[in-house]
C-alpha cells in the first residue's frame, strides 16, 4: 500500500522536477490513470497467486479425470500347511487318489472399470467454481489496490496544482519585489 502511494507521487513529482530543467520545447511527461493501475496491479504479488491457483485447479481436475481410467491390480496369496488331510481311498496299486499339497500359492491381477460414476462430473463442477471463487477473492483484493492507486494519484495531482498555484504567487511576488525595488533606485519610492 505505501509502496504504490510513493511509486505514484514519485512520479508526479520527480517528472515536473527534472522538465523544469529541459528547454521549453520539450513537453513535460504525463501520466494516464489506467496505466498506473496496470503497472501497479501487475507488479503486485497477488497477480502470481492467480496463476498457481490456475495450475493447482488443473492437477485437481487431471486427478478427477483418473477416477475414469481403469484401475489395476495385483494380488498374491501363499500358504504353508504342516498338516493336511488326506483321502483314505487307495487305488489298487497303493496309490491315494487324492493328496493336497501342504504349500500352496495363488496369484492374479484385478482390473476394475467403473462404468459410471455420477460423482467425477459434480466434481468437476466444485473444483472449477472452487477455483472461480478464489480467482474473485484475489480479484477483489486487486480491486482494492486500484482505488489507493486512485487517491495517491490524485493527491499527486492535487499536491502538484498546489505547488503550481506557489510558483505563480512566488514569480508574482518576485515581479513585485523587482518593481519596488526599481522604483527605489530610481528614486520614486
Amino acid at each position: 500500500v505505501r509502496r504504490v502511494v510513493i511509486v505514484v507521487l514519485g512520479f508526479v513529482f520527480l517528472i515536473p522536477g527534472s522538465t523544469a530543467a529541459q528547454p521549453a520545447a520539450t513537453a513535460p511527461r504525463t501520466f494516464e490513470l489506467a496505466a498506473l493501475q496496470r503497472a501497479a496491479i501487475e507488479s503486485d504479488p497477488r497477480m502470481r497467486q492467480l496463476r498457481l491457483l490456475m495450475e493447482q485447479s488443473e492437477l485437481r481436475l487431471r486427478n478427477i479425470a483418473v477416477g475414469r481410467l481403469p484401475a489395476v491390480g495385483v494380488e498374491g496369496l501363499a500358504q504353508y500347511q504342516s498338516d493336511v488331510v488326506q483321502a483314505a481311498f487307495p487305488l489298487p496299486g497303493g496309490q491315494i487318489l487324492f493328496s493336497p499339497p501342504k504349500a500352496t500359492v495363488d496369484a492374479g491381477i484385478r482390473i476394475e472399470q467403473s462404468l459410471f460414476d455420477a460423482t467425477l462430473d459434480a466434481q468437476s463442477a466444485l473444483e472449477r467454481s472452487q477455483l472461480a471463487e478464489q480467482q474473485a477473492r484475489v480479484r477483489t483484493a486487486l480491486f482494492g489496490l486500484r482505488q489507493q492507486v486512485n487517491d495517491a494519484f490524485f493527491a499527486a495531482a492535487a499536491l502538484q496544482a498546489r505547488a503550481g498555484a506557489l510558483a505563480a504567487t512566488v514569480a508574482d511576488l518576485q515581479a513585485r519585489l523587482d518593481e519596488v525595488s526599481a522604483r527605489v533606485t530610481q528614486g520614486t519610492a
